[in-house]
C-alpha cells in the first residue's frame, strides 16, 4: 500500500504535522488559536489592572474623606 504522506518544507515553527491530518486541512488554525490565547491573556490582565486601580482609587478616596 502506497504512503499518502504529504511533503512539507521543513519548518521548525510549524505547529501542525504534515502527515495529512485534519490540521493540515486548516493550516491557519494553530496561529488563530495562539492569537486567541494571547487575546484572552490580554483581557484577563486588563481586568486585573482595572480591579487594582479601582481598589487604589477607593483607598485614596477614603483617605481624602477622613
Amino acid at each position: 500500500m502506497a504512503s499518502t504522506r504529504i511533503s512539507c518544507p521543513i519548518d521548525t515553527t510549524a505547529r501542525h504535522n504534515c502527515t495529512g491530518s485534519a490540521l493540515h486541512d486548516q493550516p491557519f488554525l494553530p496561529a488563530n488559536l495562539e492569537i486567541g490565547f494571547e487575546l484572552v491573556k490580554f483581557v484577563v490582565t486588563i481586568g486585573y489592572v482595572q480591579r487594582v486601580l479601582l481598589l487604589l482609587s477607593n483607598f485614596a478616596s477614603q483617605l481624602v474623606n477622613v
